[in-house]
């Protein structure tokens, strides 16, 4: 068996093929690639972590106002909500979350609409580090507003 080699004009001989550092090379690309996708499914994991937590935030706190304006609407008294939250559905459902509820007096235009200004506070734990989202909504306490009269 033979070889068969080429020479050219100064008398070195080539063969074909890949040589040693044309294979580093690739191996360079292909490293920064490989870890720059790595890095962006990092970031993009971490990413829709902290949306789920926030679109949970939201979640909880629709329901705690929803809850908060069917007791008021039922009768119940700012006094019974502050002593006695309606918060067991919503902990059930989203266990691991922190909820604080603050009640306050929205301003009154000329007397005439029962406001309740609503804050609530939603906090848990991500990665080690404590996270908060709050909410605040005005809610009408009475079913009927008592509306202004005219003048002709």
């Amino acid at each position: 068996m033979s070889k068969q080699m080429s020479h050219s004009a100064a008398g070195v001989s080539s063969r074909s093929g890949f040589t040693l550092i044309e294979i580093l090379i690739a191996l360079g690309v292909l490293t920064i690639g490989i870890g720059s996708a790595i890095a962006l499914f990092t970031s993009a994991t971490a990413s829709h972590r902290r949306a789920i937590d926030r679109e949970n935030a939201v979640a909880i706190a629709e329901h705690v106002f929803s809850n908060i304006e069917g007791a008021l609407h039922h009768g119940a008294r700012v006094e019974e909500l502050v002593a006695n939250p309606p918060l067991e559905a919503v902990e059930r459902r989203w266990p691991g979350y922190g909820i604080e509820i603050r009640y306050g007096k929205a301003p009154e235009v000329g007397g005439y609409v029962d406001e309740l200004l609503v804050e609530v506070r939603i906090s848990w734990q991500s990665r080690g580090m404590a996270k908060a989202e709050r909410f605040r909504q005005i809610i009408v306490r009475s079913r009927s507003t008592r509306l202004p009269r005219l003048s002709p």
